[in-house]
């Protein structure tokens, strides 16, 4: 989800859906870190981004992209998983530690070809 969200951010992505008059508002202004934001926010942005998406699908007669459905005790468990995780990276900025998790992403991203042998 976030990075769904973070890929989505990037792209700039505003959803404001055509809805009959009185029908609740599925507007998405997707314009900020979803690596910080609360699960609330999160949450409030998935669900009509996910929307969305599925439309497209169907409209061009494919399954659903995300054909699950946040029930309160999922999103209650997405809650603390994302709290565990934001709690976790503030205690590793505190203390100066995670340099190795540092180390290893930055040798995921360099772009090394196989040796070659003569």
């Amino acid at each position: 989800m976030v990075d769904t969200l973070e890929t989505a951010s990037a792209f700039g992505l505003h959803i404001q859906p055509k809805l009959s008059k009185g029908a609740e508002a599925l507007t998405a202004f997707i314009d900020f870190d979803s690596y910080v934001a609360d699960l609330d926010h999160l949450v409030t942005n998935w669900l009509p981004l996910t929307f969305a998406v599925n439309s497209i699908n169907r409209s061009m007669g494919l399954s659903d992209l995300y054909p699950f459905v946040l029930a309160p005790s999922v999103i209650v468990k997405l809650d603390f998983v994302h709290e565990t995780i934001r709690a976790a990276q503030n205690r590793q900025q505190a203390s100066g530690h995670g340099g190795a998790l540092r180390a290893v992403a930055a040798g995921l991203k360099r772009k090394v070809g196989a040796p070659t042998y003569s």
